[in-house]
């Protein structure tokens, strides 16, 4: 059964479609019905293990990263008014000034 879903996905995750070599798939199942749904690599069967299966939360978080993007981020530096609040991660950065002698 494994080789026949392996060979339906051409080899790769079911989820984000990456290539991998055929003993890096991972069988997924239903936990409940124990029904097979598909092969997955190590990082998309650990991701919806942490969400544990929940299709709600999987929803929300998905609902979560694509509803993200920069204007929320341009908002947010309106409301602060102030570039020099902003994150570290989003700041220029300065180059060191030159020491004394």
């Amino acid at each position: 059964m494994w080789r026949r879903i392996y060979d339906e996905q051409d080899g790769k995750c079911a989820i984000c479609e990456a290539v991998t070599t055929d003993r890096s798939l991972y069988t997924d199942h239903d936990h409940s019905s124990g029904v097979v749904r598909g092969l997955l690599c190590r990082r998309c069967n650990l991701g919806i293990g942490v969400f544990g299966d929940d299709m709600h939360l999987l929803m929300r978080a998905a609902e979560y990263i694509s509803g993200w993007d920069l204007n929320h981020y341009a908002r947010w530096q309106r409301r602060r008014g102030s570039a020099r609040d902003e994150p570290a991660s989003r700041r220029p950065m300065t180059p060191p000034r030159a020491e004394a002698a």
